[in-house]
């Protein structure tokens, strides 16, 4: 695994942070109001929804960049689906481990025979079928956030549920009934 390729999972530390106290809250409100005002819960619900968006949209376009949009593995990297690699391409991308083997005279045990081309074939089909459902699976995600701008009543801000379709949320209720 590549430098490039860790950094991805350098945002999983903060992810778990953030997913994790505001999921609490979440999970458990009746505990964390007693000691958090409610605004509190709106804020968890916010912090959830976002860090759960970002953390998808970060992952998905990194992950993205990585397998299928680096010019040696355009348009989609096969390694995943074969198990092995060229000689070449092990050089240029792991040269450390590269060097271990060929210092401890092992590399020869590692060589396998090269994929099929039926075997390649296939491997694009199910990896291309893959990538299009994980496109769309995004553009899912990404056009229906969860965190919405609240339209309920004369209320302006975020709501816990924000109202669709007539069905009111703990934000549309306004004291007074206005």
């Amino acid at each position: 695994m590549g430098v490039l390729e860790k950094f991805d999972y350098l945002a999983v530390f903060w992810g778990v942070g953030m997913i994790g106290v505001s999921g609490l809250i979440l999970w458990f409100p009746g505990f964390f109001t007693q000691f958090l005002p409610g605004w509190a819960l709106n804020a968890a619900y916010i912090i959830h929804s976002d860090e759960a968006l970002l953390a998808t949209g970060f992952i998905f376009l990194f992950h993205f960049f990585h397998t299928h949009l680096r010019p040696e593995s355009f348009p989609m990297d096969p390694v995943i689906f074969t198990g092995s690699m060229p000689l070449h391409r092990f050089k240029e991308e792991r040269p450390i481990e590269y060097q271990r083997l060929v210092d401890s005279n092992t590399l020869e045990q590692y060589f396998v025979p090269p994929p099929s081309r039926a075997h390649i074939q296939v491997v694009h089909v199910f990896g291309f079928a893959a990538v299009a459902i994980g496109v769309w699976l995004a553009l899912l995600i990404f056009r229906r956030s969860p965190a919405v701008r609240c339209t309920c009543s004369r209320r302006a801000g975020w709501c816990l549920r924000p109202v669709r379709c007539g069905i009111p949320g703990p934000a549309a209720t306004v004291p007074g009934g206005a």
